[in-house]
């Protein structure tokens, strides 16, 4: 769903903004975390798990807000 059809379009640079904000902090946190993993498993597996499961954490909460934002599992926004 686009952002400026979540509301009012006088909201739509703060819905940007706060999309930004945490696409920001995803690239600035997620990289020295893998590194960390690279670093102390030595290979990429271990990596690759913790990309996994943020991307399935990630999904988990989008499914878990939309249910709370709806009140119910199916339908569209």
């Amino acid at each position: 769903m686009p952002l400026y059809e979540m509301g009012e379009m006088g909201d739509v640079g703060r819905r940007i903004g706060t999309v930004m904000m945490f696409s920001a902090l995803g690239a600035l946190i997620g990289p020295p975390i893998s590194g960390a993993i690279l670093k102390a498993s030595g290979g990429l597996e271990g990596v690759s798990y913790y990309a996994g499961s943020a991307i399935i954490a990630s999904t988990i909460l989008m499914v878990w807000t939309k249910r709370l934002v709806k009140g119910s599992w199916s339908g569209r926004f």
